[in-house]
C-alpha cells in the first residue's frame, strides 16, 4: 500500500504540471470554445490517473522520482533503579536480574503514516459525496415525471441531472413555463455531452488527490467549464433575444453555492454572473481560434500526458537480487594504494544488494566533467553482464553511463575506503605471470598496432611486427600517414644484417633490396614486452572487469618519466590474448614542450617456430 501512495505522489506531481499549464492556456485562450478547455481538463484527469506511463522522446515532463524514505529507529534508553538514564550500554556484560530495565527499540514508518492518512482523506471524501447524494435522492423520491426522462419536483431550487447509467432531469414544481425550454435544453446538453459521467469521474480523482491544493482549484474550474461549454451548445443558433432570454433563465434559476460535490449538474450553478456575460457576449469562434484550440490538445496530449524516457539502469539498480550476483568489487580512486579495493564476499552480498537497491535521483543531462575522486562497485552478474554504480564526488550517481542527482547525504554515506588489498595482490600476480609466460617464448610473433593523438603527431598510426624463430630475427615497422605509407624492414639471418625499405606515395612505389649496409644495431631491439622489466614497487593494481568469462585488468606503471597505463585482456581460458599499453610521449621542440598520448595494442599472435619461419620466407624472402 505504501507503494500505491508513492505512485500517487508521483502523479499527482505530474498531473500539477499539466494543471498549471492548462490554467496558463485557458487564461491565455479565451475565445476558444470551453468544450476544448474541458477536453485540456480531460487530459489533465488522465495524467493524474494513469495506471501506466506513456514514454516519448519528445515529452516536456521532468523526471521526477519520488522515493520512500527508511523508517526512522528511535530507541528508549534504559534507567539504573535510582532513575538515571543510561546514554550507552555497558562494555561488560551485566547479570540480568528482575530489576534490570528493558530496552525498547521503536520503529517509526513516516511513509505508513502517511499512506494511512491519506487513505483516510479517500474514505472522508467518499462518505462525503454519498452523504450529498443521498440528500438529493431524499429530495426526488417524490418526484413526478412529466415527460421522457423529465421530472418534476417540489422543494428544488434549480434544475439538475442525476444518475449515471438512466440520468434523469430533475426541474423545479415552480419553474416558470418561459424558462423551462431553456433549462431542459441545457440539461439535455449535459447528457449528450456525458458531463453526468466526467464530473464524478473528476471528483474520484479530487478524493484520491484530496492532498493536493491545485486539484481541488483544477475541479473547481472543471464544473465551471462544463456548465459554460453547455450553455455554448445551447445557445450557439440562438439570436441576441433568445440569448437574453436564455441569460435571464439562468438569473432565475441562480442558486446559493451548494460546496464541492460528485453531483449533482444543476443549471442555476457555476458562476451564473460570469456565465451570463459569457452567453450575452458570445461569438462564434473562427476557423483560426478552433485550429489553435486543436494544437493546443495535441501539444498537451504529446508534450505533457507523456513522460520522459525511463532509463532501466536505475530500476535495475532498485531491483537488484544479491541472488543474482556472481562477484562484486569496490574501488575507491582517493583511497591510498594499499586499502582502495575490496572484493565482496558472498556474505556481503545481500547487504551491497540492499544498499544498491537505496539507488535514486533524477536523471540529469549534465555531462560536466568532475574532478573530485570517485567511488566504484563493479557488479557482474551470473548472467554474465556487468554494471558499474559510480558515486561522482558525492554530486552524481551514475549507473552503467546513466547520470542521476541523487542526494547528497546518500551519496555521502558510500564507503570511504577498501579493507583488503588480496584483490590488488591477486590481479597483480596473474599479470606478472602471463606476461612471464609470454617472455619465456623463444619464438614468437608480435604485433604492434599504435594510434597517436596530441600535438606531436607526426603519423597517424604505425604498426610494428617481430618475428623471431632461432637465428632470425625480423622486425617490421610501418607508418602510414594521409600522404604516404613507409614500412621499414630489419632482418638478421644467417649472421648477417639486412635493412630494406618500401615507400608508397600516391600511386608510385620506390623498393630497396636487401641491404646489409645500411643496418644499425638498434633496430633489433628487443620487443617491449619480452623486454619489460616488472617492478612491484612501480606497478599498482588499478580495476578489473569480467564480462562472459573473459577479464580486462587494469594497471598503472610508474616508471621513471613516462607513466603508463596497462590493459590485460584475458580470454575464457584465463590466457593472455593482448595487452594495451597507453602513456604520453613530450619532447622539446623550439623551446616548446609539446606531447602525443600514444596507444599501444601489443598481440602475441604465434609461438610456433616452423609457422614463424614460413611466413618470414613467403612475405620478405632475401634476393
Amino acid at each position: 500500500m505504501s507503494q500505491l501512495f508513492t505512485n500517487i505522489l508521483t502523479a499527482s506531481l505530474y498531473g500539477s504540471i499539466v494543471i498549471l499549464l492548462v490554467l496558463l492556456l485557458r487564461l491565455v485562450l479565451k475565445k476558444i470554445p470551453k468544450s476544448v478547455i474541458c477536453l485540456l481538463w480531460l487530459l489533465t484527469g488522465l495524467r493524474l490517473i494513469l495506471p501506466f506511463e506513456i514514454e516519448s522522446r519528445i515529452s516536456l515532463q521532468p523526471d521526477l522520482e519520488i522515493t520512500q524514505p527508511q523508517p526512522t529507529i528511535s530507541v528508549n534508553a534504559p534507567m539504573t533503579p535510582d532513575g538515571t538514564v543510561l546514554s550507552q550500554l555497558p562494555e561488560q556484560d551485566l547479570p540480568l536480574t528482575s530489576d534490570t530495565p528493558d530496552i525498547v527499540i521503536q520503529s517509526i514508518d513516516y511513509w505508513e503514516i502517511g499512506t494511512i492518512v491519506w487513505l483516510s482523506g479517500v474514505g472522508i471524501m467518499g462518505i462525503c459525496s454519498l452523504i450529498s447524494y443521498l440528500r438529493l435522492k431524499r429530495q426526488v423520491r417524490e418526484a413526478i415525471r412529466t415527460e421522457g426522462n423529465i421530472w418534476k419536483a417540489y422543494g428544488l431550487d434549480t434544475a439538475f441531472v442525476l444518475g449515471l447509467f438512466r440520468p434523469r432531469i430533475y426541474i423545479p414544481a415552480n419553474l416558470e413555463p418561459r424558462n423551462r425550454h431553456f433549462v431542459v435544453a441545457h440539461e439535455r446538453a449535459h447528457i449528450a455531452r456525458r458531463d453526468h459521467w466526467y464530473k464524478p469521474i473528476g471528483y474520484l480523482i479530487l478524493a484520491i488527490h484530496w492532498f493536493n491544493p491545485l486539484v481541488w482549484l483544477a475541479y473547481v474550474l472543471l464544473c465551471r467549464d462544463i456548465e459554460m461549454a453547455c450553455d455554448e451548445q445551447v445557445i450557439r443558433s440562438m439570436n441576441t433575444e433568445q440569448r437574453k432570454a436564455y441569460s435571464t433563465a439562468l438569473l432565475s434559476c441562480s442558486t446559493k453555492y451548494r460546496g464541492i460535490a460528485a453531483c449533482p449538474l444543476a443549471f442555476g450553478e457555476g458562476s451564473v454572473k460570469q456565465r451570463i456575460i459569457s452567453v450575452l457576449n458570445y461569438r462564434k469562434p473562427g476557423f483560426w481560434v478552433i485550429l489553435i484550440g486543436l494544437i493546443a490538445l495535441v501539444f498537451v496530449s504529446v508534450c505533457f500526458l507523456t513522460s520522459p524516457l525511463s532509463h532501466n539502469s536505475l530500476k535495475w539498480a532498485q531491483n537488484l537480487s544479491a541472488a543474482d550476483i556472481q562477484s562484486a568489487e569496490l574501488y575507491v580512486s582517493s583511497a591510498l594504494w594499499e586499502n582502495n579495493f575490496h572484493s565482496y564476499t558472498d556474505e556481503e552480498l545481500e547487504d551491497l544488494a540492499a544498499f544498491i537497491r537505496e539507488s535514486h535521483g533524477s536523471y540529469s543531462r549534465n555531462t560536466e566533467e568532475l574532478t573530485g575522486g570517485v567511488t566504484v562497485i563493479t557488479v557482474t552478474m551470473k548472467d554474465g553482464s556487468q554494471h558499474v554504480i559510480t558515486n561522482e564526488g558525492n554530486c552524481y550517481l551514475n549507473i552503467d553511463g546513466d547520470r542521476y542527482e541523487a542526494d547528497y547525504a546518500w551519496l555521502a554515506s558510500w564507503p570511504k575506503k577498501g579493507d583488503t588489498s588480496s584483490v590488488s595482490h591477486e590481479k597483480l600476480a596473474k599479470c606478472k605471470e602471463a606476461l612471464e609466460v609470454w617472455q619465456s617464448c623463444s619464438s614468437y610473433y608480435i604485433r604492434i598496432d599504435s594510434q597517436h593523438e596530441g600535438d606531436l603527431v607526426l603519423n597517424d598510426s604505425s604498426t610494428t611486427e617481430y618475428w623471431k624463430s632461432g637465428s632470425v630475427w625480423l622486425r617490421n615497422a610501418t607508418i602510414e600517414t594521409p600522404d604516404f605509407t613507409l614500412t621499414h624492414l630489419s632482418m638478421q639471418k644467417d649472421g648477417a644484417l639486412y635493412t630494406r625499405e618500401i615507400n608508397i606515395q600516391g600511386e608510385g612505389t620506390s623498393d630497396t633490396d636487401w641491404n646489409p649496409d645500411s643496418f644499425a644495431a638498434s633496430e633489433l631491439l628487443t620487443p617491449w614486452p619480452m623486454s619489460f622489466e616488472w617492478e612491484d614497487q612501480t606497478i599498482r593494481y588499478q580495476n578489473s572487469e569480467a564480462a562472459m568469462g573473459e577479464e580486462l585488468i587494469t594497471l598503472a606503471v610508474t616508471d621513471g618519466d613516462t607513466p603508463s597505463t596497462l590493459n590485460f585482456y584475458f580470454d575464457r581460458d584465463g590466457t593472455l590474448e593482448t595487452i594495451v599499453r597507453i602513456y604520453t610521449m613530450t619532447i622539446a621542440a623550439s623551446g616548446d614542450a609539446v606531447s602525443s598520448q600514444i596507444t599501444e595494442t601489443v598481440q602475441l599472435l604465434s609461438t610456433d617456430e616452423a609457422e614463424i619461419m614460413q611466413m618470414v620466407e613467403e612475405q620478405y624472402p632475401l634476393q
